[in-house]
């Protein structure tokens, strides 16, 4: 898969064109799972291209890098067993990646009876030729997204292009 949009792709692309990853999955030449550490970078045209989460303010934002001092765009791949996905910020249960109405920020998974009606840390991940989209389990936002330099949820009069796709980028043991 190619790491940019070819002209076949800049199409509005379909939801039912869209396949559902529910399992490991192939990024270029790399095997992704469960368990592993990546980064997430948008396609969107913006001067911060990395998914970047800070631990003490529990927000989201993007960042020019993923090398230090940006270590909160490290994030640690969960496979739940219904086959949706968390991003765990540096692997810590307490900030994973959440997202609700247009809001994406940190927080953690639900305890109680009600945890997987109102889990917003729980996501369902899609591919295409075009690249990956993220999206809450949660039907009250839409897609991962940027939107003047911030990542956010779309809504659903928005039109689908780059700047809701994302290129998943595995750490290596050394980084």
């Amino acid at each position: 898969m190619a790491e940019y949009l070819t002209d076949e792709a800049h199409r509005r692309t379909e939801l039912g064109e869209l396949r559902r990853i529910v399992g490991p999955f192939r990024m270029n030449e790399h095997a992704i799972g469960s368990g592993d550490r990546i980064s997430l970078a948008t396609m969107a045209d913006t001067p911060n291209v990395f998914l970047d989460g800070n631990v003490y303010s529990a927000t989201v934002n993007l960042v020019p890098s993923r090398e230090m001092p940006y270590s909160g765009t490290r994030w640690q791949l969960r496979l739940n067993e219904d086959g949706t996905w968390s991003f765990l910020n540096q692997g810590q249960e307490e900030q994973m990646l959440a997202g609700s109405g247009t809001i994406v920020t940190l927080g953690r998974a639900p305890q109680g009876m009600d945890q997987d009606r109102f889990n917003t840390t729980r996501w369902l991940l899609y591919r295409d030729l075009a690249g990956f989209r993220l999206r809450p389990c949660m039907r009250v936002g839409g897609w991962l997204g940027v939107r003047d330099n911030q990542a956010v949820l779309s809504g659903p009069e928005d039109a689908v292009g780059r700047w809701l796709y994302w290129i998943i980028k595995p750490y290596g043991a050394d980084e």
